[in-house]
């Protein structure tokens, strides 16, 4: 599922050597881990593994599993009595000696070799682009569940027109490249690892600009529809480099690289052009609450509400950012930039305020911030603690309703997708491209675009 090494010991599929010989034989696997670090190597064990080298070197047993992998690791390269009276330039017999001891406990382990590796992940990668959504580091075990549930599993009826997405051998290399990158920058946020995630942010920011200055590329891109561009070099690397502001605005030394981050982002225009508003928004909190920039943070809203992508529901979230800076008292704006806020903000079209009911309820006093509140009811039997929802199932009971289930809107989005089914898979060819590549698919490529409206907008309206 990962490239990683294996101990056989560990594998539990029956007696599997005279298989393992073969694959070693043809070079599909390796059983040698002499090059890699000690850390690596040491990460391989288990922790009462850990624990016995620990007692081997008299050192404490106890701690998680990396305290005592960096506790053995020092300790390896500890000069020996012996290093004052030789000429060695390094701590190496310690290390032997570890490694040693490492091998004795491993065992025989195995990894895939890097050559039959990227073939099986290219060919998975060429095989799931349609439907896998997720980091790379899952496609392998989710394409696997997906495999073992298809008897159980049943998918909508679409014709498949397949299109030829991937022009070139050098196109789906740099798109497999940037999947890596992206994923491995996903990763690490995932994980917390944060001057990890910081070096491939950089990364990607470079990869990037340089990708949208080659001109015959942005010509290749222009000639493909919006929902297919997801699927280039370009799509992965905006995508990344979107979620990975966040990362760049964890310490105020990179707070001016998120604004170079969102600028570039904010300068293209052929990928995710939807997100736009997203990145304005973020653009602006970053000048008002971060650099502490008022004027900027107004143009970036002025910028953001003439710009021709940015859908309603981002304008009414711009306007919002407009009037809060049209009302500070400290640090307020000058009479020029407030009138600029106000007659944007009359340009945007008002939306109609929802029916909502308001519920008042009792919150328990030791309830503290950060923590789910607790609220306080009164019952038959005394009083009652109760979560949000079940205040408000509570709320609706006694107006008759007997039955209340807690879905976060599913139930209304099953019943939505329900009445547009037709619309929705009905359509197989957009722009003179397919929409359906995989019988696997759950919804069409164009889903989540910004023309998945537009070109539906005629049949959807008949419907409502």
């Amino acid at each position: 599922r990962k490239l990683d090494w294996i101990r056989t010991s560990t594998m539990k599929y029956g007696d599997v050597n005279l298989q393992l010989e073969l694959l070693q034989q043809n070079k599909f696997i390796t059983s040698d881990c002499s090059n890699e670090s000690l850390e690596n190597l040491l990460n391989l064990l288990t922790l009462p593994d850990l624990k016995k080298l620990c007692k081997s070197y008299k050192l404490p047993e106890s701690g998680v599993k990396n305290d005592l992998i960096s506790k053995i690791i020092a300790r390896a390269r500890q000069p020996s009595i012996k290093s004052y009276f030789t000429q060695t330039k390094n701590n190496s017999s310690g290390e032997t000696l570890l490694r040693g001891k490492i091998y004795e406990m491993l065992g025989v382990v195995i990894k895939v070799e890097n050559g039959p590796y990227q073939t099986f992940s290219r060919c998975l990668v060429f095989f799931s682009y349609p439907h896998f959504r997720g980091l790379e580091r899952d496609r392998f075990s989710d394409q696997l569940a997906l495999v073992s549930q298809l008897r159980n599993l049943t998918f909508p009826a679409y014709e498949i027109r397949r299109t030829k997405i991937f022009h070139s051998r050098e196109h789906f290399l740099s798109y497999e490249a940037a999947l890596i990158e992206s994923s491995a920058m996903m990763e690490a946020k995932e994980d917390k690892n944060w001057d990890l995630a910081l070096s491939r942010v950089r990364n990607i920011y470079q990869k990037l600009k340089i990708y949208l200055a080659d001109e015959q590329m942005r010509k290749e891109v222009e000639a493909m529809p919006d929902f297919l561009r997801r699927f280039t070099a370009g799509g992965c690397y905006v995508r990344a480099l979107g979620s990975g502001i966040k990362v760049l605005k964890k310490t105020e030394q990179t707070l001016g690289e998120a604004e170079a981050c969102l600028l570039l982002l904010l300068d293209q225009r052929l990928f995710s052009r939807h997100r736009r508003g997203e990145w304005f928004e973020e653009l602006a909190l970053l000048y008002q609450h971060n650099i502490k920039d008022n004027v900027k943070a107004t143009q970036a809203v002025l910028r953001g509400l003439r710009d021709e992508y940015i859908d309603l529901v981002s304008r009414h979230t711009l306007c919002a950012r407009a009037a809060m800076l049209e009302g500070r008292k400290k640090n307020g704006l000058k009479d020029y930039l407030k009138d600029a806020l106000a007659a944007q903000r009359g340009l945007v079209e008002s939306l109609e305020e929802p029916p909502s009911v308001t519920i008042s309820q009792q919150i328990l006093n030791s309830s503290r911030p950060g923590l789910k509140q607790v609220y306080v009811q009164n019952s038959a039997g005394g009083q009652m603690l109760s979560s949000v929802e079940e205040v408000a199932r509570e709320h609706f009971r006694h107006q008759g309703f007997t039955y209340g289930g807690h879905d976060e809107g599913g139930i209304i989005k099953s019943l939505i997708f329900t009445c547009f089914w037709n619309e929705i898979y009905g359509e197989t060819m957009a722009d003179g491209n397919g929409l359906f590549h995989s019988e696997y698919q759950t919804m069409p490529l164009d889903w989540n675009s910004e023309t998945f409206y537009d070109r539906r907008r005629e049949n959807l309206k008949s419907k409502l």
